[in-house]
């Protein structure tokens, strides 16, 4: 949410669904093509797997290589920033407090993921992108949000939990307010940490899809 909210000042919304197209999906595939060859799957999961769009009739599926569901969220959000170029932000917003609602109160699988409280955390972090950054309190949000984040119960934190509306919406509470404070800390740290001894840490976050994508398959092998 934070990147989306840089990036897409002054975009047009087709070359920004473009771009973030160009860059979710060719490395994507390349890493979920040898989980689809592993076994044979069903037609939603192999759609899902080949789109990340995870919704086929009213149930919900996930791609062979299951870490692409966070993906799914990332491509509901980057559709979201597109309307809100196009039109305003009130239009999208307006959609998800809608599907929201519909999510909580209805069996619905579309509107369980469209409504999905994990938005929720996108949005912390476009409210972040629009704060000043202040150095003194980011040790005391790191302290916060690691007290909170180890009170949390390990189940919170199963896929299960995740895909379950009233469920992440705790969820947002227990990893998403901590993430956020994590975040606008880290920001409000960054002129202190241009030296070369972040020049690792920082190759390491420039690489995280690619790790993200393909840490399942080398753990594997």
């Amino acid at each position: 949410g934070f990147i989306m909210a840089k990036v897409s000042v002054g975009r047009a919304p087709r070359q920004f669904l473009a771009d973030r197209a160009w860059r979710l999906y060719p490395l994507w595939l390349i890493a979920v093509l040898p989980w689809l060859l592993m076994a044979p799957h069903r037609v939603p999961r192999s759609a899902a797997s080949l789109t990340l769009w995870p919704i086929y009739g009213d149930a919900y599926a996930l791609p062979a290589l299951t870490v692409g569901w966070t993906l799914s969220f990332e491509i509901l959000f980057y559709l979201a920033v597109a309307v809100a170029l196009a039109t305003r932000a009130a239009v999208p917003l307006a959609t998800f407090a809608a599907c929201f609602l519909l999510g909580l109160t209805t069996d619905s699988a579309l509107f369980g993921f469209a409504g999905s409280p994990m938005i929720l955390e996108f949005l912390l972090g476009v409210l972040i992108a629009g704060l000043k950054p202040n150095s003194r309190l980011a040790l005391p949000l790191i302290a916060s949000a690691g007290v909170v984040m180890l009170s949390a119960p390990l189940a919170l934190f199963s896929l299960d939990v995740a895909l379950v509306p009233d469920r992440a919406l705790y969820r947002v509470v227990m990893w998403g307010l901590p993430s956020a404070a994590i975040l606008y800390a880290a920001l409000s740290l960054e002129q202190r940490m241009k030296g070369r001894a972040f020049d690792v840490p920082v190759l390491l976050g420039d690489a995280s899809y690619s790790i993200y994508l393909f840490h399942a398959l080398v753990l594997l092998g």
